[in-house]
């Protein structure tokens, strides 16, 4: 990412006067690649193994990214507790889909609104939630491609939407969400949500190559993607666009 300043982590404002323009270093696309097939294809490395080197720059908000992703995941299953959804789900009373989008969106206010308590920038607090589930995607156009190589692919699981319709789902709630006293925060939100996503488009595009290229060289996913994959993809009919893979498109 172009070099944020510390304030920006505490000020809405300052996230607005990032650049946008940035020249993305090769170590990051051998990292991001190497990291992506490693875990598709082996499974999550032993504790303190397969380390990503620390950034030079860009430390604190790495670092704040990475917390506000781990606290969406996990305020995300607490909400499907808060929605009674085990009970809901049973009576009909909600769809499973739906479910899924509201645990989104009950897990990312209660992330920002922490955050704001706790003097972060809304921006970096929604950022981190929506970057979760961008990664679900990459993950699972990743696994795809190494399951079905060539071939397209399409979302069927019965139980959950394809990473980008949630995330498509939280961004439609980002004004509500959005704190009244703070008019900077959803265009800041907005703006890093842009600047993540362009970037990994641009990772993925040199990454999916070498998928196809291992997929044809024999690499599979690890056997712990295999209920994963069985319920959530399938081959569906036409051509497949190596860039943007599984269901047709790409975070970008």
């Amino acid at each position: 990412m172009p070099r944020i300043p510390l304030a920006a982590l505490a000020g809405d404002a300052v996230l607005l006067q990032v650049p946008s323009r940035h020249e993305i270093p090769i170590e990051a696309s051998e990292i991001f690649g190497g990291m992506l097939l490693s875990y598709t294809s082996n499974g999550a490395p032993p504790p303190g193994a397969g380390a990503v080197p620390m950034p030079q720059d860009n430390l604190a908000i790495v670092v704040s990214l990475l917390n506000f992703m781990e606290e969406f995941v996990l305020a995300h299953e607490l909400a499907h507790i808060m929605n009674r959804d085990a009970e809901r789900l049973e009576s009909g009373a909600v769809s499973h889909w739906d479910a899924e989008y509201q645990a989104d969106r009950l897990a990312a206010h209660v992330v920002t609104a922490l955050a704001c308590r706790a003097g972060h920038a809304f921006g970096v607090a929604f950022a981190g939630c929506d970057l979760a589930l961008t990664m679900l995607h990459y993950l699972d156009v990743a696994l795809a491609t190494l399951q079905y190589g060539a071939k397209p692919f399409t979302w069927i699981s019965a139980t959950h939407p394809d990473a980008l319709s949630r995330r498509d789902s939280l961004h439609s709630c980002l004004d509500d969400m959005t704190p009244p006293d703070v008019p900077a925060a959803a265009d800041a939100a907005r703006m890093v949500c842009r600047l993540t996503d362009v970037l990994l488009g641009r990772l993925w595009r040199l990454t999916a190559p070498a998928l196809m290229l291992a997929f044809d060289e024999g690499t599979r996913p690890s056997s712990i993607w295999r209920d994963h994959l069985t319920t959530s993809v399938a081959i569906a009919d036409g051509l497949m666009d190596p860039v943007k893979g599984a269901y047709g498109h790409v975070a970008n």
